[in-house]
């Protein structure tokens, strides 16, 4: 039983350092001087349905998906809550993101 403890430990020692070092680099983003940070797409529709895709800050993405925790989500394979998604949206004028690049 001890070898098992220890096989999931060292799994769960895994997905932390993950989840960390995404999380490092989302905060590296925030911290970066606007010059450093090259705009991004995302994806989303408009409120009349017209799918589009926008250049957009990376910090203001970081900054609200960090809220949300989304590198635990994207570490463990998991939707990210939908509030995101709508938080997204109206902080860029859309009423649904898709994905982002970031």
């Amino acid at each position: 039983m001890r070898k098992l403890d220890e096989k999931q430990s060292a799994a769960v020692d895994v997905v932390n350092q993950a989840i960390e070092k995404y999380r490092a680099s989302l905060k590296a983003i925030i911290k970066a001087d606007n010059e450093d940070n090259d705009p991004i797409f995302i994806e989303g529709s408009t409120t009349t349905g017209h799918q589009c895709q926008l250049f957009v800050n990376p910090q203001e993405v970081a900054r609200i998906i960090l809220e949300y925790d989304y590198p635990t989500y994207r570490v463990l394979g998991q939707e990210a809550p939908q509030g995101m998604w709508d938080d997204l949206g109206r902080h860029f004028g859309l009423s649904e993101v898709y994905s982002f690049d970031l």
